[in-house]
């Protein structure tokens, strides 16, 4: 079981309080299996005193490139790996994924593949003893059965600035325009340059999968093992505007949760392409009557 692991981490003074995520990342890993190859993409070389023993530092030169993309260039890397490894993990260098997520995801991934489906993961941070979410900040409605299994639709934000593939998704995904920024970045989505890196296949407005799915018990609790720490806690602690890292984990879903069909997905994606297409005709209507005013 070969496992090639991904992160990127900005080297600057100003964060080095970082590199103690960085060191509990790596142990973290290190413990999933003995043979896991670990990459550290940064944008300097790394003093001694700081190093992490057992992990490869790859240093890319981001003179004249914004900062944002370092977490695209370790794509060339994995690309030219894509055969030499059986699982493929991109992570942001506060991310805590642990054996209890790995053996999770290796249970659930491939009924999920199977049926169209992401299985997915929760960002998690603590306030006071507390779990929120990261990532959520409205509660989840939905869910689906899958081989008479009930998983609970993430249909509001997949995203956990993490991702993980098989050799054979992985190997697909490399083939998908999504694998390259540039050939994509220009297309509606609400994610940013390094976001658009972390989602990997499963963001908003893909077609890869159906929808990002997460297991939950017969009591409607999601189990633990699909939550992932997010060791920056900045979120839950800053009251964030946008409202994540407001929602306890406990508090997840919007009961009664709903029964899932192809309705919600059809309308779901009709009214996202619609709210896009409708802001550009906007544009365009008023760039022609600012010409008009002026001819």
């Amino acid at each position: 079981m070969r496992i090639t692991i991904h992160v990127t981490h900005f080297f600057n003074p100003e964060y080095i309080y970082r590199i103690k995520y960085l060191r509990h990342i790596v142990k973290t890993y290190k413990k999933i299996s003995r043979f896991a190859d670990i990459y550290i993409h940064t944008n300097s070389n790394i003093q001694k005193n700081y190093k992490i023993k057992g992990v490869k530092y790859v240093v890319h030169n981001l003179k004249n490139t914004h900062p944002w993309f370092l977490s695209w260039k370790c794509r060339k890397l994995m690309f030219k790996q894509k055969k030499l490894y059986d699982f493929f993990i991109y992570s942001e260098d506060d991310i805590l994924f642990t054996k209890k997520n790995f053996y999770y995801w290796l249970k659930y991934k491939d009924l999920c593949i199977k049926n169209g489906y992401n299985l997915g993961f929760f960002r998690t941070e603590k306030k006071q003893n507390k779990t929120y979410l990261t990532d959520i900040n409205k509660k989840l409605s939905y869910f689906c059965n899958i081989n008479g299994s009930r998983f609970l639709i993430n249909d509001i934000n997949p995203y956990c600035a993490f991702w993980i593939y098989d050799k054979k998704e992985f190997n697909n995904f490399v083939k998908n325009k999504y694998w390259s920024l540039f050939n994509w970045y220009n297309d509606r989505t609400p994610y940013g340059a390094r976001e658009m890196s972390a989602i990997g296949w499963h963001g908003v407005n893909m077609n890869r999968y159906k929808e990002t799915v997460v297991p939950i018990l017969k009591t409607n609790e999601t189990k633990d093992f699909s939550c992932i720490k997010h060791l920056a806690n900045n979120y839950a602690q800053a009251n964030n505007i946008h409202g994540y890292g407001s929602i306890e984990l406990k508090n997840l879903e919007n009961y009664p949760i709903k029964l899932y069909n192809n309705y919600f997905f059809y309308k779901k994606h009709f009214l996202y392409h619609f709210k896009y297409y409708f802001f550009y005709f906007k544009i365009v209507r008023k760039t022609f009557r600012f010409f008009r005013s002026i001819f």
